[in-house]
This record gives C-alpha cells, sequence and structure tokens, in this order.
C-alpha cells in the first residue's frame, strides 16, 4: 500500500500511467514493473496533507522545498 497526500501519485499507480508528466510515468513504470517481478499487489491510497505531517516531515529530512516558507 503506498499512502501518499500526492493526488498525482495516486492517479498513475491507480491507472498504471498517465499522460500529464513523463517523469513521473517513466517513475510509474520502473515501480509497476519492479512489483511484477516480485509479484507484489500494488495499491494506492490518498492521505489529505494535513494528516500527514509527520511522515512528511521525516522524509524531508529537515530541508525546506523552494515552494515553502517560515518566519524568523
Amino acid at each position: 500500500m503506498v499512502s501518499t497526500d500526492n493526488t498525482s501519485v495516486v492517479a498513475y499507480i491507480q491507472k498504471q500511467g498517465g499522460t500529464h508528466s513523463h517523469s513521473l510515468y517513466l517513475e510509474t513504470m520502473q515501480l509497476l514493473v519492479l512489483c511484477k517481478s516480485l509479484n507484489v499487489s500494488l495499491l494506492s491510497k490518498h492521505i489529505p496533507g494535513r494528516l500527514n505531517a509527520l511522515a512528511d516531515g521525516l522524509s524531508r529530512n529537515y530541508q525546506l522545498l523552494p515552494s515553502e516558507w517560515t518566519l524568523h
């Protein structure tokens, strides 16, 4: 189960690809080929960002994205 706050990732996994992002399409295909070779079923689920704060923070390893800002 892939749980993510990224709706594009959920859609690409559920639909096994897409047409809007070539790089996401390639990543999705690599993931699906790997899962098939390992005989793994892959499911995806959307988690709203406000409910995904802990995992989001841990995955960023204390890095701020250019689109985010903070107050000193």
